[in-house]
Order: structure tokens, then sequence, then C-alpha cells
């Protein structure tokens, strides 16, 4: 092992108050690994619909079948009754990944609760909330397992690596038996990453228009299994080391511009979620009201201002969950389709973020959405 990846865990262990921390080359790697050293055999794992799919993926890579609860609406994390009623119905759980999804944080207490009264491990994925805190402790101090990322547009952004954090002995020495398993980084990565990208829009726009064609993208996950699935390295470590100083004044910037953005874009078709201090805002999401999102979207990128609608329900997406009651996804059917992100990085400056909220009010206001 290299100094510096030895110096980031240990600085890493720290930071969180946790006894382990192993590297990885990415977030899912991270997950991957926490799901094969649980030694959960075959079964499925409980996660919100409402997520990036990487955490889906390492499920399906791990052996295990992903499963999926529905969200809150008001600060769009996992909905705990939804939890528990999916833990009712499905008789071969045997863990749940809790999602601080855009930098909200999940509300731990009650999942970690559900989870001490059904006998489940609690994976937490704070990849999107690194510096956040929840009722005062950082985030990625909760589960059983905890995972963190250092990827692109992540509050830390190195552009690659992740981490895996626990303070159980036995699953710490899985986690080293199991990340020497993984490969070296790819070399082709920026290519598969490329092809990726152009393969998920594609597919993105396509099921929007017809639905049946989600079926396509089982095959995606394994298809860039590659893309997901590696160790760290010298080189990524140093560059999250290099950026890792910088993340309290990430972390305060983002609050201020997402502060910025609830107090400044105002307007009766607009809901916001409820701000919460200890978020870190990966995005700043809001909801519209009726059929607006798609079109003040699409005229949003026109003027070339960024904004986009993440993330679809995975329920819609991955097999197992076409199999379950789409009346369960209520919340995360109507979040999808009326929910806008904006940017919230330190890079963002006021004017910017200041020209974004002023255009998309302009917009809204007059209703030229179809030009």
């Amino acid at each position: 092992m290299s100094n510096s990846i030895s110096y980031l865990e240990n600085h890493l262990c720290k930071y969180f108050g946790r006894k382990h921390c192993i590297l990885t080359g990415r977030c899912t790697s991270a997950i991957y690994i926490s799901l094969k050293a649980l030694d959960l055999n075959k079964g499925k794992v409980a996660l919100p619909t409402i997520v990036n799919p990487s955490p889906a993926n390492a499920i399906l890579y791990a052996g295990l079948e992903p499963v999926f609860c529905d969200i809150n609406l008001s600060d769009y994390t996992i909905d705990t009754v939804s939890l528990e009623q999916l833990i009712k119905r499905e008789h071969n759980l045997k863990a749940i990944i809790a999602v601080h999804i855009f930098g909200q944080p999940a509300d731990m207490d009650k999942i970690l609760k559900i989870a001490k009264t059904n006998g489940l491990p609690v994976i937490e994925d704070a990849a999107q909330a690194l510096g956040g805190k929840y009722r005062g402790k950082v985030v990625g101090s909760f589960g059983d397992i905890s995972v963190v990322s250092f990827a692109h547009t992540k509050i830390i952004d190195a552009g690659l690596g992740g981490a895996v954090l626990t303070d159980n002995d036995a699953f710490a020495s899985r986690l080293k038996e199991e990340v020497q398993k993984l490969p070296e980084v790819p070399v082709q990565l920026n290519e598969l990453f490329e092809d990726y990208r152009r393969a998920y829009y594609t597919l993105k726009s396509l099921t929007e228009k017809s639905p049946r064609l989600n079926v396509l993208f089982k095959q995606i996950p394994y298809i860039f299994k590659d893309m997901y699935l590696f160790q760290i390295n010298e080189e990524i470590s140093e560059k999250i080391l290099k950026e890792i100083g910088n993340l309290e004044r990430n972390v305060a910037i983002r609050k201020e511009n997402a502060s910025y953005y609830q107090r400044r874009l105002t307007h009766p078709v607009i809901t916001h979620p409820i701000y919460n201090e200890e978020g870190v805002f990966w995005r700043y999401s809001f909801l519209l009201k009726g059929d607006l999102q798609k079109r003040v979207s699409e005229k949003m990128r026109q003027e070339g201002f960024d904004i986009s609608n993440w993330y679809p329900p995975l329920h819609h997406w991955y097999e197992s969950g076409q199999l379950q009651d789409r009346n369960l996804f209520k919340n995360a059917d109507y979040f999808a389709a009326h929910v806008c992100n904006l940017w919230t990085e330190p890079s963002q400056s006021k004017e910017r973020i200041r020209d974004t909220i002023n255009a998309l009010l302009k917009i809204i206001n007059d209703g030229n959405l179809n030009e």
C-alpha cells in the first residue's frame, strides 16, 4: 500500500470517528465490497427508488437483487413507512442501503431502529453528502458500513475514488480481502465512461417516450461493469488528498448557494424542499407544479443554463423493480415528473446563480414554452 493511500485512510478514520477505512477506485466499488463483506449469500437489498443507478448496479454485481421503496416529498430521502412496508412484503431481505440523496441527510434514527428491529445491516451511502451532518454528527458515521465518494461533481471532486468505513473488525477484515480481488483502474476508463453516457442518455430518452423499452436497461450495468469496479491507486489518492482540505469551504459555499436559491427562487408553481441546515446540497432540487418540468428545463438549456431532472425512478428500469406494485411509488413517480436540479458547487458565482434564477422565473412568467 502506498504512503498516500495509508495516510488518506487514517485521515478519514479520524474525520468520521471510525475504526477502519478502506479506499476503492469508485464508490460503486465501495458498495460492492461492502455487500460482499456482509456475506449475504443470495437475497434482496432495499434502497430508495430515487437514487443514482450505481448502488443498484453494485447490488447486482454482488449477486443480489435490488428492491425499492418510496421517498418522501419533504426532502426526497427514503420514506421510512415505505421501508417498513417493503420489509413486511419481502421475505428474503438481507440489508438496507440508506442514501443521503442530493446531500440531504436521511432519517438515520428511524432507519437504524427499523433495521435493528428486523435484524438487517445498514450500508449508509453518503456519496453526495460528504461534510454533511445528522443531529450534529457527520454523515458516514452511522451505518454498520458507510461509503463516501470523491468522484466527478461530488463535494470533494478528485475525478475518482471511494471509501468504506466501519467499526466492525470482522467486516473490516473481509473488506480488505474483497478490495484486493478488484482489478486495477481500467486503461480505457474514459472511453468506457463516454460510451456509458451515450448509452444512458439515449436509453433515458427512449424510455421516456416508450416505457415498454425499460427492459433494455437491464443489460447496461453488465456491459459497463468494468467502469464501476476497480481498486484505488496512488494517483487517485493523491488527488483526493490535494482536495480534501477544501471540504469545509466547499460545504459552506454549497449551503450558502442553496439558501440563496431558496430565498430568491419564489413562485406559486415552485415547491421547495425543507431546508436542512445540516445538509450539504450536492444539487439544489425543487418541484415544479403542473406539466412545466420538461418545457421549462428545455428552455433553460436552450438559453445556456445548467438544469437537470434527476433521478428517474429505478423501479421502472430494474427487472426486480418492474415486478413490484407500481402503486407503492406514488411519491417517487410524482417527484420524477416534477423535479428540477440546479448547480450549487463553488464554481458557480453569485452572478451566475442570480442569472439562473432570473432566467427560470422569466421563462415561467412569460409562458412562452412552446417556442
